[in-house]
């Protein structure tokens, strides 16, 4: 079975299926073992989802976030 620490490493890439089927297989086994990492690997999924959803949504080009019009 994996370490933790080796799961870290690899979490980024299993979230994206990166990984070749037996490291993701080998990973998700090690989540349903863990005590630990499951939390981080749901931190991570809900950072991710955050993260796309924040690229669906329009950028107001021309406007000064400290809420000046630039004079």
């Amino acid at each position: 079975m994996l370490k933790c620490d080796e799961v870290e490493r690899m979490l980024s890439d299993y979230e994206d299926g990166a990984l070749p089927f037996s490291k993701m297989v080998a990973i998700r086994l090690h989540l349903m073992m863990c005590r630990r990492c499951p939390a981080l690997e749901r931190s991570l999924r809900e950072t991710i989802d955050v993260l796309r959803a924040m690229r669906d949504e329009p950028i107001n080009e021309g406007v000064d976030p400290e809420g000046s019009k630039g004079e």
